[in-house]
């Protein structure tokens, strides 16, 4: 995967640094049959929180794009650019933000791993830290949130 850093913003009054990443590769695989494919027929933006860095927090400002399967047969005729080395298919967090949110609470559990987290520069609360498999291996089988599911 390439990624190109586009722009950045810093906003100084809300300590945030705000980057404006572009994905940049010509051709990209259907995730269901793996056709490789060019046919781009929209864009999108996705807004995703990273680590801190020093006391700012870090955003990206992710703009996929959406892609035309060229393959016949394959039931998915229009799907999004993958980040797999960034975040899962629907995560709001990158993965290694993910990541620490996650060993601190198995590591110390609710308040304690969200008091831990808010040392490190780690937005959270005890009641919603990070869910146990947020932006792990398993997140893109799980699918996108739904309402009613936790």
């Amino acid at each position: 995967m390439t990624l190109s850093v586009q722009g950045w913003h810093l906003d100084e009054t809300a300590a945030q640094l705000t980057l404006q990443v572009t994905a940049t590769r010509p051709r990209v695989c259907c995730p269901l049959c793996q056709t490789p494919t060019s046919r781009v027929p929209s864009r999108y933006t996705r807004t995703l929180t990273d680590l801190p860095w020093g006391p700012y927090t870090i955003r990206w400002q992710l703009h996929g794009r959406k892609f035309f399967c060229d393959h016949p047969a394959c039931a998915r005729q229009i799907f999004t650019e993958r980040f797999p080395t960034v975040a899962a298919p629907w995560a709001r967090r990158t993965l290694r933000l993910a990541e620490r949110l996650r060993a601190c609470g198995l590591a110390l559990g609710g308040e304690m791993g969200a008091r831990l987290g808010h040392r490190l520069g780690l937005r959270t609360s005890p009641s919603h830290p990070a869910p146990a498999g947020a932006g792990g291996p398993d997140a893109a089988r799980r699918g996108p949130p739904s309402a009613g599911r936790r």
